[in-house]
């Protein structure tokens, strides 16, 4: 009976254990199920994981290599306006994923290696790190595709590493934590290293343009602005008194008002006060900006290479002294327009010594210009809307063709050329789309109602190709809310609308300009830029 007993006492014992096991195990699946059912989440957290380890490691190594020596410099070794990518191929600069990698800025070059993971300084990191490492291979991206690979950049002395990030609870946990230019990005090392910012963008692209920062400047902007990779240049027409600025836009989610001066009162913090005036759409040559200046009824040229205190005024030339409407630069000549449709040609090919070479007066009420090929595209008053005006032979500009578009009782504010086609919007929220193959002979192919009011006056609209995607952006207004238009041009004669980016409540959109897969607008009457960041949806 004892036996019997002892026995049935061992069954149960064994029973509980079983359970408290079964219990355990039901647990781990548990929680594996919740974690499976969730997969892509579940590996995209992994893989991101990974990734910050390995770039952690990547920044350590370098940095010991650096503090090794008084001597070592990561210059001697790496380039600067390079870009070193961890994906493999057997070309130096990358040919074969060229066409799938953006666009860089004149000056910049990809670099792989072939054998990427290499240690010794042939690997896509150009250090030999051997020394410094307990590892005998370079991390890479877990992925490792033209959409998601590792990169260097250098500087003096000083490095910076990106990684492209899936999960967007590490984007908000690591990449807008880290301290650098792109919320969306993984960068290690020096998060004030210059970059490419559409290479920023494209590693990581947002699905849809986001507005990133909101920039307060003074009452309106006149027709255009303009911009290079460092600076946004900004004139407050209608201030009283008017306003210029200057912005470094270095960083988009934080720009800084290198120059905000006053005209014609005396600044205690700046003395270069131009006045009324226009630089854009396409004023910008080198370190220069050139600055149509209604107050003086010239054109003034800034070298700003060295912007603060002031820019330096290297030389001017006479012009009407009408509301300006358009700057414009093709290699050695400045084309001009102002309100009073008078069109000049300024040859700057001595810089310190400008000359008008051509002078066209249209006779009547002009509101934008763009050129292409020596000819110039010109939106007008009263009953031809549309102007062809041939200025290959600047002494002698002829106007070869005019078209009616929405005729005398409306306002042809927007205007812009790419390719075969001129795009313009009046007032009357119509896009007439043309057809200017033939300069003398253009013709509209199709007109579009388009989902913004166009801002009187101002010049929001815009061609670009960004993300290997040809797209047209026009801004305006609707009702209360501030819109710019995406548009697919593909077709340049067949536009096809894409949808809407709302820019706020009242920042109607008076100018527009696109650089570096940012969105820089003027508003009004909210009175602030804003900048956002270019997304793949659009």
């Amino acid at each position: 009976m004892s036996f019997s007993k002892n026995k049935c006492l061992k069954i149960q014992s064994f029973t509980l254990l079983e359970l408290i096991i079964s219990i355990l195990i039901l647990g781990i699946l548990t929680s594996l199920i919740v974690k499976i059912t969730k997969p892509s989440e579940f590996f995209s957290n992994l893989r991101d994981t990974n990734r910050f380890t390995n770039l952690k490691k990547i920044e350590e190594m370098i940095n010991i290599k650096i503090a090794s020596s008084p001597y070592f410099n990561v210059s001697q070794f790496a380039s600067s306006n390079v870009i070193y990518i961890s994906l493999p191929d057997e070309s130096p600069t990358c040919t074969s994923y060229i066409n799938d990698l953006p666009a860089l800025p004149s000056g910049w070059t990809y670099r792989c290696s072939p054998n990427p993971e290499n240690i010794d300084g042939t690997g896509w990191i150009p250090l030999n790190l051997q020394d410094v490492s307990n590892i005998n291979k370079l991390p890479i991206d877990p992925r490792n595709t033209p959409g998601s690979f590792y990169s260097l950049i250098i500087g003096d002395n000083s490095f910076k590493l990106t990684a492209t990030l899936e999960n967007e609870k590490n984007k908000k946990e690591l990449a807008a934590k880290d301290g650098g230019i792109n919320d969306n990005v993984l960068e290690l090392g020096d998060s004030k290293l210059k970059i490419p910012l559409c290479f920023l963008v494209y590693q990581n692209p947002i699905e849809t343009t986001t507005l990133i920062s909101i920039f307060l400047a003074g009452d309106r902007p006149w027709t255009d602005m303009d911009a290079n990779d460092k600076y946004l240049f900004y004139n407050e027409f209608y201030d009283s008194p008017p306003e210029n600025h200057i912005i470094d836009i270095t960083n988009p989610k934080n720009p800084i008002d290198v120059i905000r001066s006053v005209y014609p009162q005396p600044s205690t913090q700046y003395n270069w006060r131009p006045g009324q005036g226009v630089q854009g759409p396409e004023a910008i040559k080198d370190n220069y900006i050139f600055f149509y200046n209604r107050s003086t009824g010239k054109l003034e040229i800034y070298d700003f290479s060295n912007p603060l205190p002031k820019p330096t005024l290297v030389s001017s030339v006479s012009l009407p002294a009408s509301w300006p409407e358009a700057v414009i630069i093709r290699d050695n000549l400045v084309y001009t327009l102002n309100q009073g449709g008078q069109i000049r040609i300024i040859d700057i090919s001595t810089i310190t010594s400008p000359t008008v070479i051509g002078m066209y007066d249209i006779g009547v009420t002009a509101r934008a210009m763009k050129e292409k090929n020596g000819y110039l595209f010109v939106t007008t008053d009263g009953t031809y809307n549309f102007r062809i005006f041939d200025a290959r032979n600047p002494s002698n500009i002829t106007q070869i063709s005019a078209l009616s578009l929405a005729g005398a009782s409306y306002y042809h504010i927007q205007l812009e050329v790419y390719e075969n086609a001129a795009y313009v919007v009046a007032n009357n929220r119509i896009m007439y789309v043309i057809n200017i193959s033939n300069p003398a002979s253009p013709n509209v192919v199709k007109i579009i109602n388009t989902q913004y009011t166009p801002i009187d006056p101002g010049n929001a609209l815009e061609a670009v190709e960004i993300f290997k995607e040809k797209r047209l952006y026009g801004g305006g207004g609707d009702t209360t809310e501030g819109v710019i238009e995406v548009f697919d041009i593909s077709n340049p004669l067949e536009p096809n609308s894409l949808g809407t980016i709302l820019t706020g409540e009242n920042a109607f959109v008076r100018t527009l300009k696109i650089k570096n897969c940012h969105i820089y607008i003027g508003t009004r009457p909210t009175h602030d830029i804003r900048i956002f960041q270019i997304g793949r949806k659009y």
